[in-house]
């Protein structure tokens, strides 16, 4: 067995201050990865706290072999990138460091779980319907997953049955390597979209499952998900241009649903992280009238366009929040 082959999964999380977190992912590596030989790949981005030394003095299981690689604050996207250099599992699997693993990752390598083997990617969103679950799709199929990324429902998909993030997926090591897939160093936001659009335009299998195989804490406040800046908006500009090459003539958007990509990757995180320079450049941004209205696939996405419309940011922040608590206490 050579050395790419040795390990089921490479596990690559970017550190940073991540001292009070860091430990809760370590111990979910060691209990659900304990039938698993699991390569993780610790990149610390210049922390200053402890968290390598935690990480060095941590018991992991022997089947889990860890490597800690450290730069000097080059951001999320470059810390990725290091990792990948450096790994040798079959699969690539991406966490921040205040996730947890959850139980479904380990069973995902089960013998019983033989869809996984001719996938590229393996997808999980708790939004994938019982008529996709272990389903594999090729094809133009992938094209329509990817609107649902970006643009909610299309034909018989889901809106985030296919989702932007990198944490909540597996990927094939050799086709990561063989079209040289890397994060965009260049982004401070929405770096997963676009790595994810550059997957969809070269991927030929993906196998969809539902469910999740990672808890997400959000709880560093060091994370860029706390900082909301007008970045925010440049970087989903910059990603739409940048995305165009994954539709073909037939699924281009119209300068309505071109709006409406950047409100639906920016509206649901400018109403967690109100900033009142993000939601000028928002509304200068998206033409909120009827035309747009006609592209929010949800009433989630419907309200916040009214909202920032009628009724004005921290209004809109205000509700939407209740609304959000409300539904998580049902």
């Amino acid at each position: 067995m050579d050395e790419q082959q040795s390990f089921d999964a490479s596990i690559i999380v970017p550190t940073y201050n991540s001292e009070n977190t860091i430990v809760r992912l370590l111990k979910s590596i060691n209990l659900y990865c304990n039938n698993l030989k699991v390569e993780l790949i610790l990149v610390d981005d210049g922390s200053t706290d402890n968290t390598c030394y935690i990480e060095r003095n941590f018991t992991f299981n022997k089947n889990i072999v860890s490597k800690i690689i450290k730069l000097s604050h080059s951001g999320v996207s470059t810390a990725r990138n290091i990792g990948i250099e450096n790994a040798n599992g079959k699969y690539l699997v991406f966490f921040d460091s205040d996730d947890a693993l959850s139980s479904e990752f380990q069973s995902l390598f089960s013998n019983s779980n033989t869809e996984r083997f001719n996938a590229q990617v393996v997808s999980f969103s708790t939004q994938v319907p019982q008529n996709h679950n272990n389903k594999v799709f090729k094809g133009k199929d992938i094209k329509y997953l990817a609107l649902t990324m970006v643009y909610g429902k299309y034909k018989e998909f889901v809106p985030d049955e296919y989702e932007m993030s990198a944490s909540n997926k597996l990927y094939l090591r050799s086709f990561i390597l063989k079209y040289n897939i890397k994060f965009d160093p260049n982004l401070s936001c929405w770096e997963d979209l676009f790595f994810n659009m550059k997957i969809l335009n070269k991927v030929e299998t993906i196998l969809v499952k539902q469910g999740d195989i990672f808890i997400y804490y959000q709880d560093n406040n060091n994370s860029v998900t706390h900082n909301a800046t007008n970045s925010i908006i440049n970087d989903a500009k910059y990603v739409y241009k940048k995305s165009m090459f994954i539709f073909n003539d037939n699924l281009m958007f119209t300068k309505y649903e071109a709006a409406y990509f950047i409100s639906r990757i920016v509206g649901g995180y400018l109403a967690l992280n109100p900033n009142t320079k993000v939601y000028k450049n928002l509304i200068e941004t998206i033409p909120l009238d009827k035309r747009s209205f006609k592209y929010a696939d949800t009433i989630h996405h419907k309200f916040i366009l009214w909202g920032l419309k009628h009724l004005g940011l921290f209004i809109t922040v205000s509700i939407y929040r209740t609304l959000k608590a409300l539904k998580k206490k049902g």
